[in-house]
């Protein structure tokens, strides 16, 4: 199926299914790998910027500990446009923005895109979208 508007909408509309409907079997999202360009780079932002913890480090392939799903990174440059969006969940946005802010990392502004929840955006240094979200 490609393209978009009404039409797209509409037609996955009238195939949507649950999840035990469907028979995938799908579980949790366990895993977000993001292709980089340079791996040291990349590391030292999730790791010494925003405080993530290293699990499995290597040249071609970094995983780190967020809780339920893994961030990989993975060498050897990416295979398309920044079209990947990173999202943690924080407790107090303003006080991460600022904490960042000392850290020389740049933040958009806060938007709230839905009643309740608050988000702003970075950019990790290859330009991939990172999204900081605190719920109310």
């Amino acid at each position: 199926m490609t393209g978009s508007g009404p039409a797209v909408a509409a037609a996955i509309a009238s195939v949507r299914v649950t999840a035990a409907e469907s028979g995938l079997m799908l579980g949790p999202l366990s895993e977000v790998i993001v292709h980089v360009d340079d791996m040291a780079l990349e590391v030292a932002f999730y790791r010494d910027v925003l405080g993530l913890e290293v699990d499995v480090q290597s040249d071609d392939w970094t995983t780190f500990v967020t809780g339920m799903c893994t961030l990989a990174l993975h060498g050897g440059g990416r295979i398309g446009t920044r079209n990947v969006r990173i999202n943690f969940d924080v407790a107090d946005l303003d006080a991460v923005r600022a904490a960042l802010g000392e850290r020389g990392v740049e933040t958009t502004d806060v938007r709230e895109p839905v009643p309740g929840i608050r988000v702003a955006d970075i950019r990790d240094p290859e330009g991939n979208i990172v999204s900081l979200e605190q719920r109310r």
